[in-house]
């Protein structure tokens, strides 16, 4: 069984599997909502799934945009989704709260956003080679 993005159409994996499945916006969208859901539900309540929707699907929005744009690098990509998965949330406690005073930490959750997007972005950047190039049956030393 593979699972494969667009980008891994024709590799050697895809092909050579029993059965493949391809993990496309639409999946990715439908996996986001599922983990926001399920997370609430398993460790949280019903205002945990929505700060977790609210993040999440500003996020995902704002990646697959960027991604389609063809402009932007993946690590740059990740910073600014990590920073608008802040926002959202940050939006919805201020609608729970009922106050906007809580923007005064909309500096530290952006720099904080930007940067664990930016480590997670760069990681993948140094990961998904040697992954993609281990699934199309590269050296099996």
């Amino acid at each position: 069984v593979a699972i494969y993005s667009n980008e891994d159409t024709y590799s050697l994996f895809r092909t050579k599997a029993d059965e493949a499945y391809l993990v496309g916006e639409k999946n990715a969208l439908l996996l986001t909502i599922s983990k926001a859901v399920l997370s609430g539900l398993l460790f949280g309540n019903l205002t945990v799934i929505l700060y977790n929707l609210a993040g999440a699907l500003i996020s995902f929005f704002t990646m697959a945009l960027m991604k389609k744009s063809g402009r932007f690098h993946l690590p740059v990509i990740s910073a600014v989704g990590g920073a608008m998965h802040n926002t959202g949330q940050l939006l919805v406690a201020c609608v729970i709260v009922s106050t906007y005073g809580i923007v005064y930490y909309i500096p530290f959750l952006l720099i904080a956003g930007l940067g664990t997007g930016m480590v997670i972005g760069s990681v993948a950047v140094l990961v998904l080679p040697a992954a993609r190039k281990g699934m199309n049956g590269g050296n099996r030393g």
